[in-house]
C-alpha cells in the first residue's frame, strides 16, 4: 500500500506593497485532507500577506478563476487544466502532488466490490446488482473521473437517478457522510478519505494506485486577462539621473531594480530554508526515522513582467511502499 507523505510546499508570492490578499482556488478534496490545514501557519506573514482559500468542486474552481477571482488554481483535471491554459485564462501550470482514487463501501460489501480485477469490474458489479451508489455530480475532478470510468463500459448509471444511483451535488466530505448514511458504495480520493472520521463499518473496498492515480496541478491565472488580481507590483520610482527623453518617471533604473531583486531573491531564500528546516524538524519529532528528502530552495524565474517577485516552491507528495 502507498502512504503519502509530506514532503514540501511553500508557494511565497511578493505582492503589491499596500495589498493584502492572496486567493487560491481549490478543490474540496485538497481542503478535506487537510493539506491547508497544515500547511497555511507555515506561511511567512509578510508584506502583510493573507492566503484565502476557496474549496469547491473543480469545475467551479476553473469557472471562479476564468471569472478572475483567484490568483492561483489547484485542481485535478489535466484535460480541463490545459485546456484552461489554451483559452488564455492560465499563464502556466505544474504537476503539484497527487494521491489516488478508491472504492468506498459498507463492510458487508454485498456487490463484492472487494474481489474485483479491476476499477470497471468494481463498477460493473455496482451497477448489475443496482446498489446504492453515491456520486458527487458536482463537475469536480472527482465526478469527472467516475464518469469516465462509466464511459469506459458503455454504461450511463444516470437514467437510475434517485433510484440506486444518487447524486449528491457535494464535495467529498458530505457525499462520505451521506454514503456511510445509505449504507451506499462512493469512489472517493484516498487522501479525503483517511482523514475522514465518521467511516462507521465503511472500508477500502478497491484500490489500484497505478490504475486510479490522482494529479493535482497547479495553475497560475492570467494576469493579462485578470486586472484585477493583486500579484502585481507597479514599479514607480523616479530616475532623476537620466535624461527625460530616455527615461519617464514610470521607469525604473535597471541596476537599481537587479539590486533590489537580488535582495528579495535573498530574503525569501532566508525565509525558505527556515520554513524548511521546521517542516524538517516537524516531521522528525512526530515520525522518527522518516527518510525525508532534502528541500529545494525556491526559484525565482517566475516572476511577471512589469510584476513583482513571483515564487513559487511547490507542493508534491512522494510515496513510499510498506
Amino acid at each position: 500500500m502507498k502512504r503519502m507523505f509530506l514532503v514540501a510546499v511553500f508557494t511565497s508570492i511578493s505582492i503589491l506593497s499596500y495589498a493584502g490578499s492572496l486567493t487560491i482556488q481549490s478543490t474540496t478534496s485538497t481542503r478535506d485532507s487537510g493539506l491547508y490545514e497544515y500547511l497555511l501557519p507555515y506561511y511567512p506573514d509578510y508584506n502583510n500577506v493573507k492566503i484565502k482559500v476557496i474549496a469547491v468542486g473543480t469545475g467551479q474552481a476553473i469557472m471562479n478563476a476564468k471569472n478572475c477571482d483567484g490568483n492561483i488554481l489547484i485542481v485535478h483535471d489535466k484535460k480541463r487544466e490545459i485546456q484552461f491554459i489554451k483559452d488564455g485564462h492560465g499563464s502556466q501550470r505544474h504537476d503539484l502532488m497527487y494521491n489516488d482514487f478508491i472504492i468506498i463501501g459498507p463492510g458487508s460489501d454485498s456487490a463484492d466490490v472487494e474481489s474485483s480485477v479491476s476499477v470497471r469490474d468494481a463498477f460493473s458489479r455496482i451497477y448489475k446488482n443496482n446498489y446504492k451508489f453515491i456520486s458527487r455530480s458536482d463537475s469536480s475532478g472527482t465526478h469527472s473521473s467516475e464518469i469516465a470510468i462509466w464511459n469506459q463500459l458503455n454504461l450511463d448509471p444516470s437514467i437510475y437517478s434517485g433510484k440506486w444511483y444518487l447524486e449528491s451535488g457535494q464535495g467529498m466530505g458530505p457525499s462520505l457522510n451521506i454514503a456511510i448514511s445509505l449504507n451506499a458504495y462512493i469512489f472517493s480520493d484516498r487522501s479525503t478519505w483517511l482523514r475522514f472520521k465518521n467511516k462507521v463499518n465503511h472500508r477500502i473496498l478497491y484500490e489500484n494506485s497505478s490504475e486510479l492515480r490522482n494529479n493535482y496541478g497547479m495553475i497560475l491565472v492570467n494576469h493579462k486577462k485578470c486586472k484585477n488580481l493583486t500579484f502585481y507590483y507597479p514599479v514607480i520610482e523616479a530616475s532623476e539621473a537620466l535624461d527625460d527623453s530616455r527615461r519617464n518617471m514610470y521607469d525604473p533604473d535597471e541596476i537599481d531594480e537587479e539590486q533590489r531583486q537580488r535582495k528579495i531573491r535573498k530574503r525569501y531564500n532566508k525565509m525558505f530554508k527556515e520554513f524548511a528546516d521546521k517542516v524538517v524538524a516537524h516531521v522528525g519529532k512526530y515520525a522518527p526515522g522518516t527518510n525525508f528528502p532534502k528541500l529545494q530552495a525556491p526559484y525565482m524565474d517566475l516572476g511577471f513582467h512589469t510584476c513583482g517577485y513571483y515564487c513559487c516552491i511547490l507542493t508534491y507528495y512522494t510515496t513510499s511502499k510498506n
